[in-house]
């Protein structure tokens, strides 16, 4: 195993130690073909093998193409070190979130890719209210798992398919926050894990500054006031 402190995520100096665990909130396709495209060809020219968990083969196709585009790669390069999983195969086993599974498939590809790491990217646009908890308690371990290994992950979520009480618990659940503001890609920590009351003011600051592109403040103000409530009742319930 070899990991480095820091390396590029981007060609624009954007870093992290390699084992991040880091969630992408985006807007549009058109932010997320852009985040992944720079983040696999980085990896691709630093000799990381790179895999991404999507259902979609029209988006698979557009990063491809994105890739090709910067005319830094050779298609050889990309197709030897790249690869795509459909979402059902990967999250999935008989139909059911399979947490095993998964964690099984990851060894055995930081084990395979140990020497020049291994970039993964998993597009979380099934996610769901039904299945949201699942991911969440998978999410929350996968941080702390392979924190210590030559690997990074980026689980990319849409802000406009998650509510606030879920934007929350996404962002507790990852060491590294991604998204766009005023055309340039940020990345910051997130606040506290332990998130109480007293941390409601840290949260409006911190949502208004990523997703005030998408709620009105009168808007998150009701939410915030609602958030307090399941919060308490949160907190209460795991005394």
């Amino acid at each position: 195993m070899i990991q480095k402190d820091k390396i590029l995520l981007f060609d624009n100096s954007l870093k992290a130690k390699t084992g991040s665990h880091i969630v992408l909130l985006y807007q549009d396709e058109s932010e997320l073909i852009d985040a992944l495209s720079d983040y696999f060809s980085e990896g691709i020219k630093d000799n990381n093998s790179c895999a991404m968990a999507c259902q979609n083969n029209d988006l698979q196709d557009k990063i491809i193409a994105k890739i090709e585009n910067q005319k830094v790669l050779t298609k050889k390069q990309i197709q030897e070190r790249f690869v795509f999983v459909n979402t059902k195969d990967f999250y999935f086993s008989k139909k059911k979130f399979d947490v095993k599974a998964i964690y099984k498939k990851i060894d055995e590809n930081i084990a395979k890719n140990s020497l020049y790491g291994l970039r993964v990217a998993g597009d979380m646009s099934w996610v769901n209210n039904n299945n949201f908890n699942d991911i969440h308690r998978y999410e929350m371990e996968l941080s702390s798992r392979y924190n210590t290994e030559n690997v990074l992950f980026i689980c990319a979520y849409s802000l406009k398919d998650v509510n606030t009480f879920q934007l929350i618990k996404i962002i507790q659940s990852h060491s590294l926050i991604l998204f766009k503001e005023n055309g340039k890609w940020e990345i910051s920590y997130p606040v506290e894990k332990d998130i109480s009351e007293h941390k409601i003011d840290d949260l409006e600051r911190f949502t208004k500054h990523v997703v005030g592109r998408e709620l009105k403040m009168i808007e998150l103000k009701e939410k915030i006031t609602k958030l307090e409530s399941e919060l308490e009742k949160y907190k209460n319930s795991h005394k």
